[in-house]
């Protein structure tokens, strides 16, 4: 069971992530004029709920010491925090957000690339995985230098970078759920008796 969780959790967790970075960051390119904290609250919850499930979760089918156990907590602590100061966005100012959000894309790309190292050794076609991790890891080096720079375009760039992000984070639970299907598939076609067993020479 915790061989199926490891790829099913990580589908999950990216889809969750994914979508909720795309529609985040896509309203909040539509009213650039507005203040961001409304619209950080729903983001600041998912992201806050996803970490304590991914805490959670880990706790419950992997064993104390394993490396997946100790990578999906690590990762969901990072997330539950992030969740938590985006809630209480209206006592950062921009600039904290802004560096915050960096650094959360730093630490995920790295968590992504682990996960990516971990799951080949079961699946080796999770090369998404391992790409979405690079992505972030660039997308944390444009942010940083984005917030450097300043001005008007630093929010335009973050949120772009975030869009990026969210889409990609899409597309990986996409081709996780297609090594999914693939991986059950081949794992009922061993589990039917072959021409030769008990059930068919009685």
């Amino acid at each position: 069971m915790a061989k199926e969780m490891r790829i099913t959790d990580s589908k999950d967790a990216l889809r969750l992530e994914g979508v909720g970075m795309l529609a985040f960051s896509l309203v909040a390119l539509c009213y650039l004029s507005e203040s961001l904290q409304p619209m950080l609250l729903p983001f600041g919850l998912l992201l806050l709920l996803n970490g304590v499930a991914r805490v959670v979760l880990s706790a419950w089918f992997y064993t104390a010491r394993s490396a997946w156990r100790q990578l999906s907590q690590s990762h969901g602590w990072v997330d539950a925090l992030l969740g938590i100061s985006a809630l209480l966005s209206n006592l950062w100012g921009w600039v904290a957000m802004a560096e915050l959000f960096a650094a959360w894309l730093l630490f995920s790309g790295y968590f992504h690339v682990r996960r990516h190292y971990l799951l080949k050794q079961r699946w080796p076609d999770t090369f998404a995985v391992g790409a979405l991790g690079v992505l972030s890891i660039v997308g944390s080096g444009v942010s940083w230098g984005s917030i450097l720079v300043g001005g008007p375009a630093s929010l335009q760039t973050l949120l772009a970078v975030a869009a990026l992000i969210g889409l990609g984070k899409v597309y990986a639970a996409f081709k996780l759920g297609a090594v999914e299907k693939r991986s059950t598939r081949e794992e009922r076609r061993e589990e039917q008796p072959g021409p030769f067993s008990a059930i068919h020479l009685n």
